[in-house]
């Protein structure tokens, strides 16, 4: 039942709503709906654009079931992922520190005993 309410959940995009449903699931599931539970988490996760805290609940999840494919799959992406959002954040500080500096002004600045020496 947990699952399916998670599943709505995620489908209205409403994330945290699905997360609060698994968590509410997990600590009643059996088996087969806890492994359900366990794999839709990491994916309220993907969809929270949350690829690390994704990527953690992937790695326990495949150390409880290391023969689903379509983790193993899963893992791949959210590697991807991974990567992609490290360039994307790494190009962002670099912004962020190279317009701070005083040399990315858009105006040269000139001190005046430069201009002081040239006459």
């Amino acid at each position: 039942a947990y699952n399916g309410l998670a599943l709505c959940s995620i489908a209205e995009k409403d994330y945290d709503g699905a997360l609060s449903n698994i968590e509410q699931g997990l600590a009643v599931a059996e088996d087969e709906d806890k492994q359900s539970l366990l794999f839709n988490r990491i994916v309220a996760y993907e969809y929270k654009l949350d690829f690390a805290q994704a990527k953690a609940y992937k790695d326990e999840y495949l150390e409880l079931y290391p023969g689903d494919e379509e983790a193993v799959r899963e893992s791949q992406f959210l590697n991807s992922r991974e990567w992609r959002v490290t360039i994307v954040q790494m190009e962002i500080y670099r912004h962020i520190y190279f317009s701070a500096l005083p040399c990315a002004r858009s105006e040269p600045v000139v001190s005046e005993s430069c201009s002081e020496s040239r006459l």
